[in-house]
């Protein structure tokens, strides 16, 4: 959620219009969602929730720290 927060600020404090805002706002949220599902069953699909329930944080944060940095250059990229 931070990573699509800091790509949808930008896109809206960067645009001219509110049509621009909203176009390159869903191009964002897209491309957040198509990274995510791409980490989450072509990266990880061997990881077993169980280990989660046990205490291992490493998925989870693994996958909070890609969706910032994924966020942050999505950002980067779409502000002009």
């Amino acid at each position: 959620m931070i990573g699509l927060g800091t790509t949808v600020y930008t896109v809206w404090s960067s645009s001219v219009h509110i049509l621009d805002a909203i176009i390159w706002g869903l191009i964002g949220i897209a491309a957040q969602v198509v990274v995510y599902l791409i980490i989450e069953f072509v990266l990880t699909p061997k990881i077993s929730l169980e280990k989660v329930e046990e205490g291992n944080t490493t998925v989870g944060f693994s996958l909070f720290a890609v969706g910032i940095t994924v966020g942050l250059i999505k950002a980067g990229s779409l502000s002009f």
